[in-house]
């Protein structure tokens, strides 16, 4: 409700510190490094979109994986299957039980082989590494509250753009609630919104915030221009308002 619309945006926001993953701890991974995020964040999608979950599941599911990276070092091998057992734990929390998919499923989606046993004692010790504290305000989340009243088409673009943050090392530090603001501004931009009171909001704040916004916004345009493949073809469905041939669309003119 708009009445509570503050109060609850404020709410997100302490719970989304608590948490955040730790990019240091990640940077020391011995096996796994930032040059192998982006065939793991496509991995994850695969399987997501292909599981037909809600887009809320996807970003939770790799906001588990890193926070589970921040405390454990992952091996190669066991790659995949942390990735799964993150996205069956993310389903598990926000799905309905009849949408969750089955061990059997994911094995078959995957193409890993391993007994259900196995993935249960995964999921226990990913959930063990977070404490159990699963739920965390993504992006998605914010995208919700922010764009609530906008055209299915303009909450389409704007989760392309967030979407687009899943990749890279870059993004993780501003956080779910700044990158929703980011691509808010930039799908503005893009429908041709009026953006007064955002600018406003911007010249009124201070020199850090501003220096934050334009860094985030920068790197975001640079990130769009050159997209997963993957990523893009996902969003080319008419289903999706082709949101990455809108986005295409906009930096040709």
């Amino acid at each position: 409700d708009a009445e509570y619309h503050d109060e609850l945006l404020a709410s997100m926001k302490e719970k989304e510190l608590l948490t955040i993953p730790d990019v240091s701890k990640m940077d020391l991974q011995p096996e796994i490094n930032w040059e192998m995020r982006h065939d793991i964040i496509n991995f994850m999608i695969y399987i997501h979109s292909n599981s037909r979950l809600m887009p809320h599941t996807l970003f939770l599911a790799v906001n588990i994986l890193d926070r589970y990276i921040s405390k454990r070092i992952m091996r190669t091998e066991h790659k995949n299957l942390v990735i799964c057992s993150c996205l069956s734990i993310a389903a598990k929390y926000l799905e309905e039980k009849r949408r969750v998919p089955s061990v059997s499923q994911i094995m078959k989606l995957s193409g890993l082989q391993f007994t259900e046993s196995q993935f249960t004692e995964t999921e226990l010790h990913i959930l063990s590494t977070i404490n159990f504290c699963i739920g965390h305000p993504t992006s998605e989340a914010f995208l919700d509250l922010i764009l609530k009243d906008e055209p299915v088409m303009t909450r389409h673009v704007a989760r392309y753009i967030c979407e687009i943050c899943l990749y890279d090392r870059e993004f993780l530090k501003y956080g779910s609630s700044f990158i929703a603001y980011c691509s808010k501004m930039l799908v503005y931009q893009i429908f041709n919104y009026a953006t007064h009171e955002l600018i406003l909001s911007i010249k009124a704040s201070d020199l850090n915030f501003q220096n934050k916004l334009w860094n985030c916004l920068s790197l975001l345009i640079k990130k769009l221009q050159k997209p997963s493949s993957y990523l893009h073809l996902k969003y080319s469905d008419k289903l999706l308002s082709s949101a990455s041939n809108v986005v295409d669309c906009f930096f040709s003119r």
